[in-house]
Order: C-alpha cells, then sequence, then structure tokens
C-alpha cells in the first residue's frame, strides 16, 4: 500500500550498485564467500538521527540521557564493537514515535545498521571484500516500533492500523512480535491490540459513505443525458452500503468485540475490504499500538518499555519484509547473544 517505498528501495538499489567501482560488480562464487564471513568487520560512529521534535527543554534533556544509556548498552555487545563479516554503522536516536503512538512525550536509544560483507571479482578474477546490503536494528525507550508499516488513512482518524502485526514467541520471558520485535515492559499489557470487527465496519462504512457523497458532488456537473446513466449505478452503491450496515448492526456484542481479520479486496482500501473468517487462507490481522502499556499519569522521566528490535531474533521465523538469510541471521543472532539483556530489563523496574 505504500507505492513510494517501493520506488525509494529500487533507487536505492540503483545507487548502491552505481557507486561500486566497474571492477567489482559481479559476485565470486559461492565457495569464495566464506572469505568474505571470515573478514574482521568494524564500527563506524554516525550523527544523532531526530524523528520529530520534542519541544520541552527537560524532556530534551532526559531523552538524551536515556540515548545514551542504551547506546553505552549497544557498546558493550562484542558482535557490534568487534564484527567479523559484517559492519556496524551505528547512531544515537531520539525524538517522537509518529507511527505506532502509545502516548509517550518522546523516545530515545540506539540505531544501527548491519552491513554484510561479500567477495567480488572483476573481469580478470582479482578478488575484493566489499560491502553487500544492510538491514536495520535498534533499541528504544517508552516506543513500540517494530518497522511496523501503519495504513496511510485511517478513516475514522483512531489508532493507527498496522496490518499482520502478530506475536510470535517469547525471549526471556518477553513477547516476541513478527520474529523480530522484543517488547520489555514491567507490566502485563501487550504491545499491540487487535482492531475489533466493530471499528473495522466503521471505517469500512466511512470510507464508503465518502465515497458516496463525492459521486453525488460529481452529478452537479454532468449533463442530464449523463446523469440519467450514472444514477442507477449510484443507487446500486447505496443499496450496497445500506446492506453494509445492516450486516454491523446485526451483530451482537462478542461479534462486534472480535478480532477483525481481512481481505483489502480489488482496489485494496477500506471501501473494498471485506471480514472473513479467521482461518481463511490470506487473511489479514489488523492490529493497533496498546496506548494502555504506556502510563500517562507517571513522569515522563520514567522509561515504561523498551523495544528490541532485531530481525532474525527468533529462531523459524522469517522477518516479514526479509529474505531468509542464514548470513544475516548468523550475524544477528551473535548480536542478540552479546546483549546485556539484564541491563535493558532493569531500565523499565519501577
Amino acid at each position: 500500500m505504500r507505492d513510494s517505498r517501493v520506488c525509494v528501495l529500487v533507487a536505492a538499489v540503483v545507487a548502491f550498485t552505481a557507486a561500486q567501482p566497474a571492477s567489482a560488480q559481479k559476485l565470486a562464487p559461492p565457495s569464495r564467500q566464506t572469505a568474505a564471513a571470515a573478514h574482521p568487520g568494524k564500527l563506524v560512529m554516525k550523527s544523532d538521527v531526530v524523528n520529530g521534535i520534542i519541544h520541552n527543554a527537560a524532556q530534551l534533556s532526559f531523552a538524551r540521557t536515556m540515548a545514551d544509556e542504551i547506546l553505552a548498552v549497544v557498546k558493550r555487545d562484542p558482535a557490534i564493537v568487534h564484527p567479523v563479516g559484517y559492519e556496524i554503522t551505528l547512531r544515537r536516536a531520539i525524538g517522537t514515535d509518529r507511527d505506532t503512538p502509545i502516548g509517550a512525550p518522546f523516545q530515545a536509544g540506539a540505531e544501527w545498521d548491519v552491513w554484510g560483507y561479500s567477495v567480488f571479482a572483476d573481469a580478470h578474477g582479482a578478488e575484493s571484500i566489499d560491502t553487500d546490503g544492510r538491514f536495520g536494528m535498534s533499541i528504544l525507550a517508552n516506543s513500540v516500533a517494530c518497522d511496523a508499516l501503519p495504513v496511510d488513512d485511517i478513516p475514522d482518524h483512531g489508532l493507527p492500523v498496522v496490518p499482520g502485526m502478530r506475536k510470535t514467541g517469547e525471549y526471556r520471558g518477553h513477547s516476541i512480535w513478527n520474529g523480530q520485535c522484543v517488547i520489555i515492559s514491567n507490566g502485563s499489557q501487550p504491545a499491540y491490540v487487535p482492531v475489533t470487527r466493530e471499528r473495522f465496519m466503521k471505517m469500512h462504512l466511512l470510507a464508503l459513505h465518502a465515497e458516496q457523497a463525492k459521486g453525488r458532488q460529481n452529478l452537479v456537473s454532468v449533463s442530464a443525458e449523463l446523469r440519467a446513466r450514472i444514477e442507477p449505478d449510484l443507487a446500486a452503491f447505496d443499496h450496497a452500503i445500506a446492506a453494509e450496515e445492516s450486516r454491523l448492526n446485526a451483530m451482537d456484542a462478542a461479534e462486534r468485540a472480535n478480532p477483525a481479520m481481512i481481505e483489502w479486496g480489488a482496489s485494496g482500501n477500506w471501501k473494498t475490504a471485506q471480514l472473513v473468517p479467521p482461518d481463511k487462507e490470506g487473511a489479514i490481522a489488523l492490529m493497533s499500538p496498546n496506548p494502555a502499556i504506556y502510563d500517562a499519569k507517571l513522569p515522563a522521566t520514567r522509561v515504561q518499555v523498551v523495544t528490541v528490535f532485531l530481525p532474525f531474533v527468533e529462531r523459524g521465523v522469517k522477518p516479514p519484509r526479509l529474505e531468509e538469510d542464514s548470513l544475516r541471521r548468523a550475524h544477528a543472532e551473535a548480536i542478540r547473544d552479546g546483549l546485556d539483556w539484564a541491563t535493558l530489563e532493569a531500565l523499565v523496574r519501577p
């Protein structure tokens, strides 16, 4: 649903290829890639990344302190400080969570990219080792950011909707989401909660009514002849909306509260989306970040949740937006096992 991201990714691939020396465009045979896996890497510090503005000076100061604490944990990880087979670009991260907000005034921590090495060969067989693609990781306090792609348009202007988010397991007693996010909190509230069937139907109807109003408005500027041809289609659309309203009205309280499982339909939007049985192949779960995981009555300087975004953190589960890759998984597991999890867990204790 975010075609622009595809364009950005394609442009990035083209730019990356263009940046490589002409003599190093061809990957060496797989038998030679073991050299890349054993190649000593490096840690490169980058400037801070700031997402959103923290206007309160005291909160900004604490966010920087919080980010420094998490950055210190990251920089004690042997697999980050002394990588082998890859290199790390690391930066402090502060700002606000605009995609999956839970009510926290700011988030803070560290973000880094893992750049894997490969062996390249030129036309004469000369070999060189260089980076060959990357994937990101992060640790953020007071955030449940999990590489989520919320739906752009929310008809009811309520909580963001994240398709496909699901709990897949646990690590050290903490929930794992989508095989790549470990959520550390001091309460029992989940990081994400299902969108109910009632909320889905209301958003679906809002989108339909908006389309209905647009169609009626367009009639004003057309000829009588064209209006006569369009009116039957609008009448059929009105009838379809009435049927959907009846469907919602017929739901009892239990059905309204059940999680929504959907198919997006032909147009891939709220107008064509439909509820489907939860066991239907291809059914998509709709989830929202759970504001109850963050208590706004507590001081803003209190860390209440820490999200560790580590693709490949869970064995046997492929991250949603990455291909399965044994080398990447090995790198991620080394980083996971080298993290000081006890210190991260202590951040959220009262």
